[in-house]
C-alpha cells in the first residue's frame, strides 16, 4: 500500500518491516485484524492495517453497509515502542530498539 500524509509518502513495498502481529482469526471473520510496524527509508515508523468487517480498519461502503479495509497510521518513536511492547516479546522490542535508530536500516 501506498499513501501521501503531509507531503511525504509511505509505501509498504519501499520501507522496512520491522515486525507484524495479528489476531490469529482467518482473514475472512469480521474481527481479523493484522498490522505491519514498518520504519521508513527517510525515518519515522508507521502502521499498516488491516481488517474485516468488525475491526479498527472497517469503513462504511456505498451501499451503506461497513466492510473490512486497510490503512495507514503514522507512529511518533514513542507510539512505535508502546505499540511493540503491546503486541511483541521483549526480545523482539529490544532487537527493533537497539537495532535501528530512526532513519537507519538494518
Amino acid at each position: 500500500m501506498k499513501t501521501t500524509i503531509d507531503g511525504k509518502t509511505y509505501n509498504t513495498k519501499t520501507a522496512l518491516k520491522l515486525v507484524a502481529y495479528d489476531n490469529g482469526l482467518y482473514t475472512t471473520d469480521f474481527d481479523y485484524c493484522s498490522e505491519d510496524l514498518y520504519l521508513r527509508p527517510k525515518g519515522g515508523y508507521f502502521l499498516h492495517g488491516e481488517g474485516g468487517a468488525s475491526s479498527c480498519y472497517s469503513k462504511k461502503s456505498q451501499l451503506n453497509c461497513t466492510v473490512g479495509s486497510e490503512s495507514i497510521r503514522l507512529l511518533t518513536t514513542d507510539d512505535a515502542k508502546e505499540w511493540v511492547k503491546n503486541h511483541c516479546e521483549a526480545l523482539i522490542y529490544e532487537w527493533i530498539f537497539e537495532q535501528t535508530k530512526e532513519g537507519s536500516q538494518i
